[in-house]
């Protein structure tokens, strides 16, 4: 009788949990999530982007695969960070409105979740994949920043740049997050007082065309070309380690 009662408890326990684990899907078409345009999106001696990921297939192209994008062309400005073309994380940011660009290897698959981060630390720029540092760039010179309006799965200045895929947890900060807390807290949940957390989407709605921003409620995400039906199941922990060296191990879809 104990036995049973424990499943029970068990399983309502987990369909609870699981209920609210939710994430976006986008269409790689026209769909995307908009934030507001504040101070803190624009790039200084420390600044952090991180999100889990999904791609149902890989544009042809990095730069055609928005992830979180604030760009402008004409003078350069902002950032996008993106992927794309089998497997490969870009990130782009303007110094003195010329572009600069850090990518990685293609070792990313589709139809799989990755934690990906870009930290930007004084001069220079770093790409992670489920918690490792995996390729970094120095520039010379200053972070453009512009006025756009910050997109999740879209670029708010390049029409066609859209995610095909899910996204879920993404974070924006105003620091440079240190590669042990990239790796500690790429699967833990935050409260949204954070220091130095600029936004938080967890996006466990599960319904409306709003996602909240636990870090600022003024600046909290709407939906663009997309209707109820883009909620989908979010990133869930998996039973294994998620790291590089166990790439195929994060949960599918």
């Amino acid at each position: 009788m104990r036995s049973l009662l424990f499943f029970f408890l068990a399983l309502v326990f987990c369909t609870s949990v699981r209920a609210q684990n939710s994430g976006v899907q986008l269409d790689g078409v026209t769909g995307s999530i908009s934030l507001c345009d504040t101070d803190d999106f624009a790039i200084g001696n420390g600044f952090t982007l991180e999100a889990w990921i999904f791609a149902s297939e890989w544009k042809a192209e990095a730069w055609q695969g928005s992830i979180i994008n604030k760009d402008q062309q004409g003078p350069d400005a902002g950032f996008a960070f993106r992927a794309g073309k089998n497997g490969i994380l870009s990130m782009v940011m303007s110094v003195n409105e010329t572009w600069f660009e850090v990518v990685t290897n293609p070792i990313m698959n589709a139809n799989q979740w990755y934690h990906v981060a870009a930290v930007v630390n004084g001069a220079v720029l770093t790409l992670y994949i489920n918690g490792e540092a995996q390729t970094s760039g120095t520039f010379t010179g200053t972070p453009t920043s512009n006025t756009k309006l910050v997109n999740i799965g879209a670029s708010p200045s390049f029409p066609g740049r859209v995610w095909n895929g899910a996204i879920d947890e993404v974070r924006i900060w105003n620091v440079a997050r240190t590669p042990a807390e990239i790796d500690a807290n790429q699967m833990t949940s935050l409260t949204g007082s954070e220091t130095g957390l600029v936004t938080y989407l967890p996006m466990n709605e599960g319904s409306g065309l709003v996602t909240t921003n636990l870090a600022d409620a003024a600046c909290e995400g709407t939906f663009n070309g997309l209707t109820e039906s883009a909620w989908v199941d979010g990133y869930a922990v998996p039973p294994v380690d998620v790291g590089i060296s166990a790439v195929s191990a994060p949960d599918v879809l």
